[in-house]
């Protein structure tokens, strides 16, 4: 009798572990969800926002630096970056002529990860130098974003 009563017990424990086991298995299908990376574009704009042509400016010059970095709970990741060399304030163009670049970032996970979009704009005059620090985010559901930076 004894033995009937622990095959019993037996055969029910055994199915309590394979529907345990069983429903843990559905549910990770929904912790683990697989996201697709997906394109994130930047637009960059770079102009003069003032009339330099006065003599005060002469030897007066700008170099920008800009970084684009890919961030997560657990990382950051620099995915582009480029400077542009001092030249005088008088020779950047107008905002109808603005210096622009396109930049594609590729395999962002947007439910994990973010951009975040710096500019250092270095002034240089009279043996002074005077940095002057931008950005923007991209953050989760946005695709398109633009940096300006006036000179």
């Amino acid at each position: 009798m004894k033995s009937k009563q622990y095959k019993h017990k037996l055969a029910i424990t055994l199915i309590a572990i394979v529907a345990v086991v069983s429903i843990c298995c559905i549910q990770q299908i929904d912790w683990f969800t697989y996201e697709k990376p997906i394109l994130k574009n930047v637009s960059l704009e770079v102009y003069k926002s003032n009339d330099y042509s006065s003599a005060i400016y002469k030897n007066a010059t700008a170099r920008v630096c800009i970084t684009i970095t890919k961030v997560s709970s657990k990382s950051r990741t620099i995915v582009w970056n480029k400077t542009f060399d001092a030249i005088e304030l008088a020779q950047y163009p107008s905002l109808d002529n603005a210096l622009l670049q396109k930049v594609s970032i590729s395999n962002v996970f947007d439910e994990k990860e973010h951009l975040e979009i710096r500019s250092t704009v270095s002034y240089y005059a009279n043996g002074s130098v005077l940095e002057i620090k931008e950005g923007v985010l991209l953050p989760k559901g946005i695709t398109d974003g633009t940096l300006t930076i006036p000179i």
